[in-house]
């Protein structure tokens, strides 16, 4: 099974990015990478679970947003706060969905197919 890496959205206002334009923002955001993890908790000034955590974490994953190509900290910082609480949510969703797909072969007839698996606590 190939792991999806890159995932496309639409922000739900996406002002802050090309205001009055009339269109929606859309953009594409690749999975977080330990190593995106391990330099920002080497950045002495962003604080773990903080929205600056956020905001570094997000121009690290983002790679395209609009027009733009090259997403920057003061790019996330300009967001409409709905637009920022969606990627958040967004990175967090597409992160966990990777881990909790699972290959599964029937014992009878020898069929594989994609699975999903519930974790404790959810219905």
């Amino acid at each position: 099974m190939k792991i999806r890496t890159e995932f496309h959205f639409t922000l739900p206002k996406g002002t802050g990015l090309q205001p009055n334009s009339g269109t929606k923002v859309t953009g594409t955001m690749r999975l977080t990478k330990v190593n995106d993890l391990v330099q920002i908790e080497r950045d002495g000034t962003v604080k773990r679970n903080s929205g600056e955590f956020y905001i570094v974490l997000l121009a690290k994953v983002l790679t395209e947003l609009g027009t733009l190509k090259a997403i920057n900290r003061k790019i996330i910082e300009n967001l409409d706060p709905a637009d920022f609480a969606f990627l958040t949510d967004f990175i967090d969703r597409i992160n966990h969905q990777v881990i909790k797909h699972i290959t599964l072969k029937c014992p009878s007839c020898g069929h594989t197919y994609n699975g999903v698996f519930a974790e404790l606590g959810e219905a």
